[in-house]
């Protein structure tokens, strides 16, 4: 099972560092290609960077470490890709409330 992972900074790098120490394979995508393409050839050959749609496509599951907002965006944009797809979004949205 391959596993797309949007976004390769703290939380895609970490995440797409333990699945290929575990053995499985990754695709990954981020807004900056050369920053995918940099930690792909880190991660040796369970690893390999792609756009964001060719990721999806390609993926059993798909990660998207990206900001909540572009997450949103990713997903309107997206939508068919994702049909079938396990779909994880790790991110943390909170917002403040008028006391902080």
């Amino acid at each position: 099972m391959a596993t797309a992972i949007i976004g390769t900074g703290n939380i895609g790098g970490t995440l797409a560092r333990h699945l290929v120490r575990g053995g499985d394979p990754v695709v990954l995508a981020a807004k900056d290609e050369a920053n995918a393409a940099a930690l792909a050839q880190e991660l040796g050959e369970l690893a390999q960077a792609a756009s964001v749609e060719q990721a999806i496509a390609e993926a059993d599951a798909v990660v998207f470490s990206v900001w909540l907002d572009t997450t949103k965006e990713l997903i309107a944009k997206d939508a068919r890709l994702l049909e079938n797809k396990v779909v994880i979004d790790p991110s943390n949205p909170f917002g403040f409330d008028k006391s902080g």
